[in-house]
C-alpha cells in the first residue's frame, strides 16, 4: 500500500506548472541536477523591462560609429530549477535601438537573445545574479543598400543585481559582455561590445 501523500512533501512541477518540466533540459545544462520543488501557484515568470547603453565601436569601409547606442530592453524568465534559495531559469528577449547620433554610420539595431540566468538569495529583496547565452544582433545602415547592414551571432556572458520592495515589483541593473562574429558586405571579424541596462522587474 503505497502511503497517503501529506503537505509536507514537495509538490513537484505537474500539469500546474508545465513550463518547468519543458524547461527542465536548460536546467541541467545551466546547474547540474535538477531539484525543482515548485508549489503550483509559485511565481516562475519574471518580466525585465527598461533602457540600455550598447557599447560598440561598428566600422564599415571608411565609416564608423563608436557609441553609445541607446535602447529600450526587454526579457522574459521562466524559472526552470530551484534548489534553495537559488534559482536557475531560462530566459528569452532583446533590445532595439539607434546607432548613436554623430557617427559616420546612421542608422538603427535590434538584437534577440536566449539563455540562463542563475539568482542568488531568492528570499532576500537583494539578489546577485549571473547569466550567458547566444544572441544574433543587424545594424541597419539608413544611407546603404542592405548588403552593407553589419549583423551576425554572438555569446554573451551577463551579471547584475536587483532589489524588489515588494514580492512582485522590483529594479535591476544588468552588465552583459559580448563575443560577436559580424559581417558586412564582404568584410567579417570577431568583436567585442558591452552593454548597460536598467530594468523594471514584475515577477508572476
Amino acid at each position: 500500500m503505497k502511503p497517503p501523500h501529506t503537505a509536507t512533501q514537495p509538490l513537484a512541477a505537474s500539469a500546474t506548472t508545465p513550463f518547468p518540466r519543458l524547461l527542465l533540459g536548460f536546467a541541467v545544462l545551466l546547474g547540474g541536477r535538477s531539484h525543482i520543488s515548485l508549489p503550483p501557484q509559485a511565481e516562475i515568470f519574471t518580466l525585465r523591462t527598461g533602457v540600455a547603453h550598447d557599447f560598440q565601436n561598428l566600422e564599415v569601409r571608411t565609416k564608423e560609429n563608436s557609441g553609445p547606442h541607446p535602447a529600450i530592453d526587454g526579457i522574459l524568465s521562466v524559472i526552470a530549477d530551484l534548489e534553495g534559495t537559488t534559482a536557475t531559469a531560462v530566459e528569452f528577449g532583446g533590445n532595439v535601438g539607434l546607432l548613436a547620433p554623430g557617427g559616420d554610420i546612421d542608422g538603427d539595431y535590434w538584437r534577440v537573445l536566449i539563455g540562463g540566468r542563475r539568482t542568488w538569495h531568492m528570499d532576500s529583496p537583494l539578489r546577485p545574479n549571473f547569466g550567458m547565452g547566444a544572441a544574433w544582433s543587424t545594424y541597419d545602415q539608413r544611407e546603404e543598400n542592405s548588403d552593407f547592414d553589419i549583423k551576425g551571432p554572438s555569446v554573451y556572458v551577463s551579471g547584475g543585481v536587483e532589489y524588489y520592495w515588494t514580492p512582485k515589483l522590483g529594479i535591476g541593473v544588468d552588465l552583459r559582455s559580448y563575443l560577436q562574429y559580424l559581417q558586412s558586405h564582404k568584410e567579417r571579424d570577431f568583436t567585442s561590445a558591452g552593454q548597460i541596462a536598467v530594468h523594471l522587474l514584475y515577477r508572476f
